[in-house]
């Protein structure tokens, strides 16, 4: 545990061994996860399709391995993956009510999803050929298809069958939309035609418009107004009571890609080269010129005027959300900031804090975020585990909450009316402490929520608390001074700590397996150990040497009798308790490293970039 500083988000990433150490090559496992603006990426394939529901909570990507992600957009969880299609997945629509979700195929099937249960609700072949896109009901309770066999057709999802369908005459439907009341069908085609359809008499066209020269990859309907975006960036916004269009720009350069939204009165396209160009309706102006990451283009885009933000895909199967300016949402990014990261003595559990006051419960393992806490109103300085999946945080807004982690709830909030700088719990969860900044520790029984004793350990903020794998004693470090040690029982003096003074404050730290050795790291790059004498003590042991900058994180190897070490100098070293040896170090290129964490079910090592960018990767089996 430590305070974490600030910086910004970094991509690119590669774990290699450092020079003089390790021969053994850390290779990213499968499941690697990175954090765009604060949203999460699992998928390895280019975006295919976005969805993002009205109501802003729920999101769905398709990528070009057919699979479908489902997040929670508050979040940043993978709600679910969904697979099934057999081809490309060309179109994805969220029910109004966040229950059911819609997803075209060139497979030529329409596939309804249940968002309640995450479970597959219907394959419905409707088409002869590929299906390009869905739209649905205001109520969501009927579903528009179009497809490559030049067909229109409309289906009930409840019993997914045609009640009514309609063959275009020389003509390849590319985008369906329909008015709010429901009662005209428009549809866009690969040559730029828009035609409007009566929507019980499907054959009959109310209105075409030529105006667009190619297809039509962007179409949108608010009311009676018609918004369109063709492949050649040409824009045309109609209003569908009249003849001609309202308004009609010429496109500046190609797009792949493309959304509109005629209330907002805005386009975005995905250039030629991938990057983003945000246009106003009106006269085509140009906004802002988003540009992609090197080396990984924009490939696809969507507008939530519900939730006035853009959320557009990376070929790399990232996500970024922009507000309508085309600036990237500051409010997202900065609220997903590491705060501080810590492992459970069981390697089941990687905990991460951030600046919203957020805690992340991640699965070390895969990678995969299990929970989102919510309840602190200010950033959480300090999380501690005990057994069972027991966890305690503490944050400056002077609480300390329990949580369980087996459901995700919080079980219990002790008001401490202080600024808590850290935390502390005893390996049977029973006893919880917690630092202040005013350099005192106070101590609580959980089941009661009584506090049990207070100590005065520090002239200054008590920045980390380190319980005894047996749970009789703690030591405490400080933002200055030397490191003290306390019974957890009563918060009497256990056993001085001496160090050298040279080596500055001890500011992060961590018990071995057996107890037996404390290793600590301050502001310099080495790591000071203590060896414990059941009957002097503290005593100090060798210096651990080989970081040339700041350690910011250290974190046990559970079962191993081994510690990790993550410097300023990108480089994760592994130590021996047994006998204070070096064993293996790894350098970790692209990030700007603040946490570390174990999974020790795949022997896995967790590293957190500052921005909160998690990587995962397997570690040899043998070190």
């Amino acid at each position: 545990m430590n305070w974490m500083g600030r910086a910004g988000l970094s991509l690119m990433v590669c774990l290699t061994p450092a020079a003089s150490w390790a021969q053994d090559i850390v290779k990213p496992i499968s499941r690697d996860v990175r954090f765009v603006d604060g949203r999460p990426e699992n998928q390895q394939s280019p975006i295919t399709a976005i969805a993002w529901s009205d109501k802003g909570g729920v999101a769905a990507t398709a990528d070009e391995k057919n699979n479908i992600w489902v997040w929670d957009v508050k979040s940043g969880a993978r709600i679910a993956e969904f697979t099934g299609h057999r081809d490309r997945i060309t179109s994805i629509r969220i029910g109004s009510n966040e229950k059911f979700m819609v997803s075209a195929s060139m497979d030529k099937t329409v596939r309804v999803w249940d968002l309640r249960t995450l479970k597959p609700m219907r394959e419905m072949r409707l088409h002869d050929s590929f299906v390009f896109d869905a739209a649905l009901s205001r109520k969501g309770g009927t579903l528009f298809s179009i497809g490559a066999d030049e067909a229109v057709m409309v289906t009930p999802l409840k019993t997914g069958t045609a009640i009514s369908n309609c063959k275009l005459l020389k003509t390849v439907p590319r985008r369906i939309a329909l008015t709010g009341d429901n009662k005209i069908v428009v549809i866009g085609d690969w040559k730029g035609k828009i035609s409007l359809h009566d929507s019980k008499a499907l054959c009959t066209v109310v209105r075409e418009y030529n105006d667009l020269k190619s297809n039509v990859i962007a179409l949108d309907v608010r009311e009676n107004t018609v918004s369109a975006v063709d492949a050649r960036g040409n824009i045309v916004v109609i209003d569908a009571g009249k003849a001609g269009p309202t308004r009609k720009t010429e496109g500046q350069e190609p797009a792949t890609a493309a959304a509109v939204d005629a209330a907002k009165g805005i386009a975005v396209l995905v250039a030629a080269g991938g990057n983003l160009v945000f246009r106003k309706l009106g006269d085509g102006s140009i906004i802002k010129k988003a540009p992609a990451p090197k080396g990984d283009p924009y490939v696809s885009v969507l507008i939530n005027g519900a939730q006035d933000r853009v959320l557009a895909g990376h070929k790399s199967g990232a996500l970024t959300i922009l507000n309508l300016n085309g600036e990237y949402d500051d409010r997202l990014r900065q609220g997903f900031r590491l705060e501080l990261a810590v492992n459970s003595e069981d390697g089941e559990y990687t905990a991460s804090s951030h600046a919203d006051g957020t805690i992340r419960v991640w699965n070390p393992a895969t990678g995969v975020l299990k929970y989102v806490l919510s309840g602190h109103a200010k950033p959480v300085r300090g999380m501690a585990f005990g057994r069972g999946g027991v966890m305690a945080s503490a944050s400056e807004d002077g609480t300390v909450r329990i949580w369980d982690l087996k459901v995700g709830r919080e079980l219990k909030a002790i008001a401490a009316k202080a600024n808590l700088t850290s935390v502390g719990m005893s390996p049977d969860a029973k006893l919880v402490m917690a630092g202040v900044d005013d350099g005192r520790i106070l101590a609580w029984e959980v089941a009661s929520g009584d506090q049990v004793w207070s100590a005065k350990a520090a002239k200054t903020a008590v920045v980390s608390l380190h319980v005894h794998p047996a749970g009789a004693f703690l030591v405490a470090l400080a933002q200055e001074g030397p490191p003290s040690s306390w019974q957890a029982a009563n918060g009497k003096v256990f056993s001085p700590m001496d160090a050298d003074p040279k080596v500055g404050p001890i500011t992060l730290g961590a018990f071995s397996d057996d107890g037996m050795t404390f290793a600590g790291a301050g502001k310099g790059g080495t790591l000071v150990t203590w060896k414990l004498d059941t009957k002097k003590g503290f005593q100090p042991g060798k210096p651990l040497q080989g970081h040339s900058g700041e350690v910011v994180s250290i974190a046990r190897i559970p079962g191993k009798n081994v510690i990790m070490s993550l410097g300023r100098d990108n480089v994760v070293r592994l130590w021996s308790m047994k006998d204070l040896t070096g064993v293996k170090a790894y350098a970790v290129q692209g990030m700007n490293l603040a946490g570390l964490g174990y999974g020790r079910a795949d022997n896995n090592a967790v590293v957190f970039d500052r921005s909160g960018m998690m990587r995962v990767w397997a570690l040899p089996a043998a070190f």
